[in-house]
């Protein structure tokens, strides 16, 4: 029998990038995201005119790592265990501990999104020298019938003149020009990628290992503005970005955190600091399973002003429960008026009985080595692929989500005390639900 080979359109690089790559700030998410894989402790992001730089000190690239892995289309080292493998004398991963957030060897077409020129400059531990490439995405435009491999991307070797934060002397900056004019990057623009941003990694996270900074010249005097109105830091866009509010949910509110821990799945409910009770209980059910911990937080009347107070921003329009593997968020879980975990249908068949995302805020975070246990779908803010892990995550999400509901729609809402004839008709019992809400007792 003949043999034939598949050849490669170079009109994929659209389908693979811009089309699955659905926004500007999803295709930033996926660039900070390889910075994190590569144990960079800060990344900058820089608005110029017509260029944004995205620059890490992470552990950079080898010659080797550019051509093999960086330029090797849909290829992912993190996926087949090689990406550090040729590190010998230097564990990151014994440095910082931390798992891989992505794993799909796409994220690197997110520069194609923001613009249609790139300049990669890198430098690894392993290299005396930095590593560039010049990739201009037009090229791959111009006729679908070449073929991807045929179109040249320039390299070059440069000794000195590229920066890392921190004064890294390894790590990796993308230069992207010309950027895409339906896109401007207004003020506007990158506070809402500020925002999201500051959600990217888990906000309840009380690791300070990785930090962010967007760097914005021309926004500096209206900052200074801002500054001098007294407002809140998320209307700043110059700065390094702050993702930790656990200080601010620990205040008057209701919490019940679940930690499964291999064999073991430890339950918790604490309403305004009293720890109501606690519960051990073995894992029998959710095999799949191994380091889960699931916190959700009911918000009353109290501490809904609070957060509105310290964020600056309302929780209804902040989010709900958000989804983090391994540190980082899986879109679009958690994102106002998003119902990923099919709470509100239900809530609205049962006034004053159920919990919908209006009423809960927190997280729910996955640690995994195993980077198909939980797979984004390739458009990347479409949620994850049905699989037996995900089937068993949400299980374990919803038993800590009825376990919560149980207590405050039946204790603090008042509803158990109506089923067992506490009160003389529904007219009282509504009366007290009233009077016990507004005082918040």
């Amino acid at each position: 029998m003949e043999q034939m080979r598949f050849k490669i359109s170079s009109a994929l690089k659209d389908l693979i990038g811009k089309d699955l790559i659905t926004n500007d700030n999803v295709a930033i998410f996926e660039l900070v995201k390889n910075s994190y894989d590569a144990y960079a402790t800060k990344v900058e992001i820089t608005f110029e005119e017509d260029k944004i730089i995205i620059a890490d000190n992470g552990k950079g690239m080898t010659f080797n790592d550019v051509r093999d892995k960086w330029l090797f289309l849909g290829f992912s080292a993190k996926k087949d265990g090689s990406e550090d493998s040729d590190i010998k004398n230097v564990s990151y991963r014994d440095n910082i501990k931390r798992h891989y957030a992505g794993a799909k060897g796409i994220g690197r077409f997110s520069c194609d999104r923001l613009g249609k020129r790139l300049l990669l400059s890198t430098k690894s531990s392993l290299s005396s020298h930095i590593e560039q490439i010049y990739v201009d995405w037009e090229r791959f435009e111009q006729d679908q019938k070449t073929e991807f491999a045929q179109i040249n991307v320039e390299y070059a070797r440069k000794e000195t003149g590229v920066l890392f934060p921190n004064n890294g002397t390894t790590g990796t900056v993308l230069e992207i020009s010309s950027l895409d004019k339906k896109s401007i990057w207004t003020r506007k623009k990158i506070l809402e990628l500020k925002r999201s941003l500051e959600k990217l990694i888990n906000p309840l996270s009380e690791t300070n290992d990785f930090e962010i900074e967007i760097i914005c010249k021309r926004e500096l005097e209206k900052d200074n503005e801002e500054r001098a109105n007294n407002k809140h830091d998320r209307d700043i866009v110059n700065g390094i970005l702050k993702n930790s509010i656990s200080s601010i949910l620990n205040i008057k509110t209701t919490l019940i955190d679940i930690e499964l821990n291999g064999n073991q799945i430890y339950t918790k409910i604490v309403d305004r600091g009293v720890d109501i009770y606690k519960i051990s209980e073995n894992n029998i059910h959710f095999s799949e399973l191994k380091d889960v911990r699931i916190s959700l937080y009911y918000l009353n009347r109290s501490a809904k002003v609070n957060f509105t107070k310290l964020m600056g921003v309302e929780p209804v329009n902040y989010g709900s429960i958000f989804l983090f593997r391994n540190g980082f968020r899986i879109m679009p879980f958690g994102a106002p008026s998003d119902d990923s975990w099919s709470l509100d249908y239900r809530a609205q068949q049962g006034n004053r009985r159920f919990l919908g995302t209006r009423d809960l805020f927190g997280r729910v975070d996955i640690i995994t080595d195993n980077v198909e246990d939980l797979k984004e779908v390739s458009s990347r803010d479409g949620g994850l692929i049905e699989t037996d892990v995900s089937k068993q995550l949400f299980e374990l999400f919803k038993i800590a989500h009825r376990r919560l509901e149980r207590y405050v729609s039946g204790v603090l809402w008042g509803e158990a005390f109506l089923r067992r004839d506490y009160f003389h008709d529904e007219m009282e019992a509504n009366e007290e639900r009233r009077k016990l809400l507004e005082a918040d007792k």
